[in-house]
């Protein structure tokens, strides 16, 4: 996941993707999905690519969240990875990666695909900056796979 935030909070997000084969393996080339949300402009001063292990896919996240009058805001992301398995499945465990963005703010409790499917989408949600993301979770034989996510933080 590609991560763009400033000094007080993330401002976008992005799907870092790959071709995943039956083997369960990565192949080709990363892709990159649409900044989300789209409708978010202005200077970042800092960009994070966030990546799972070869082979990993991301499986969920947690937040950490300013809240403040009717709205909020996200201060850092950590994202969950599994093993990729054959069909594109995940199987085992999930690891935790390092929390990535400002900081601050109080954690949210954990988002997680269900079962053995993987994220293939990410979805972010905004008025003014990032103040929510979602992912899209599904598994077909040879798939995109969400393997990095980048963030975009706020100045």
């Amino acid at each position: 996941m590609y991560i763009n935030y400033g000094s007080s909070a993330i401002g976008k997000i992005k799907g870092v993707c790959r071709k995943v084969g039956t083997d369960g393996k990565w192949f080709g080339q990363a892709s990159h999905t649409d900044y989300s949300p789209q409708n978010i402009s202005g200077s970042y001063s800092q960009n994070k690519i966030i990546s799972c292990p070869k082979d990993w896919a991301v499986s969920g996240f947690k937040g950490k969240v300013y809240e403040y009058s009717t709205r909020h805001q996200i201060k850092a992301i950590k994202l969950k990875c599994r093993k990729l398995t054959s069909g594109g499945k995940l199987t085992g465990s999930s690891q935790d990666l390092s929390w990535v963005g400002p900081g601050g703010g109080i954690e949210s409790s954990s988002i997680s695909c269900s079962s053995d499917k993987p994220a293939r989408k990410v979805i972010g949600h905004s008025k003014t900056y990032l103040q929510g993301f979602s992912l899209d979770c599904s598994q077909v034989p040879v798939q995109q796979v969400c393997t990095e996510v980048e963030v975009k933080r706020c100045v």
